[in-house]
């Protein structure tokens, strides 16, 4: 929550819908910040409980950190020689699946998000991804991915859910399939 007094000597109070503070390692309560901001192997954010690095190659993969785990999202089959630029607070790898696609990642509160964006139609596109999991295991809950503390119930990450945008702004449900490689692991 954040409140605010007013001119008038009341206050306004506003609800957020996932949290935008946070406790530090010093015991502080501090507001996240999720600009992002240069680092040695690509771009991370300035403040949060959630650990990001947005590599400069993306084949090294993105890693998002959350309490004592580290998972990575590496993307499969980029192309070569990819242009990396950050573009307002996100990393922008231009022609990442090809001459026509951008792959876009921009931190959130609670993590990342990842758009693909297409130039023009591409018949029947599907991307791939593997995810290592740090130990973490993948549970499928009505639907919807997680990844668990084998000994806990409340899921460490969530994998969301793929929204599909059409040329006019249309949405629509995508699809993901999903497969273990090596449990705890891929």
């Amino acid at each position: 929550t954040f409140v605010f007094q007013n001119s008038d000597g009341t206050r306004t109070v506003y609800f957020m819908e996932e949290d935008v503070k946070y406790v530090d390692s010093k015991g502080s309560t501090v507001i996240k910040d999720i600009t992002l901001t240069k680092k040695e192997t690509g771009f991370g954010i300035t403040r949060n409980n959630v650990d990001l690095l947005i590599p400069n190659n993306i084949k090294s993969g993105v890693d998002v950190g959350y309490t004592d785990y580290s998972i990575k999202l590496i993307p499969q089959n980029t192309a070569t020689n990819i242009l990396t630029e950050q573009k307002n607070n996100s990393v922008v790898y231009n022609g990442a699946f090809g001459a026509k696609t951008r792959l876009v990642y921009t931190p959130i509160l609670s993590g990342i998000k990842e758009d693909i964006i297409l130039s023009e139609y591409i018949e029947n596109a599907s991307y791939t991804f593997i995810l290592e999991t740090d130990g973490l295991t993948l549970q499928n809950r009505d639907g919807k991915y997680v990844l668990c503390n084998g000994l806990q119930r409340d899921p460490v990450f969530y994998l969301g859910e793929i929204l599909v945008y059409d040329a006019i702004g249309k949405p629509d449900m995508g699809s993901m399939t999903v497969e273990t490689i090596e449990e705890g692991q891929e």
